[in-house]
């Protein structure tokens, strides 16, 4: 809904920042990883993107948020 074939759309609205972050701010230990979610997509954005949700992710278990 409101997509393209590989994720989103690129409304002004679903660009850059205003994508899904990677850690989802309503439910605990719900993340996120693609082309659609923010920094954005392209093959080394994502493998980055997964760096930092893995370091995200680590740093929840030692805070034991989830």
């Amino acid at each position: 809904y409101n997509g393209t074939a590989f994720g989103i759309s690129h409304k002004l609205n679903q660009t850059t920042y205003f994508r899904p972050h990677l850690k989802d701010e309503d439910t605990k230990g719900l993340y996120f990883i693609g082309s659609s979610t923010h920094p954005g997509n392209g093959v080394s954005v994502i493998i980055e993107g997964t760096k930092i949700l893995t370091k995200l992710i680590q740093d929840d278990i030692y805070k034991c948020k989830i």
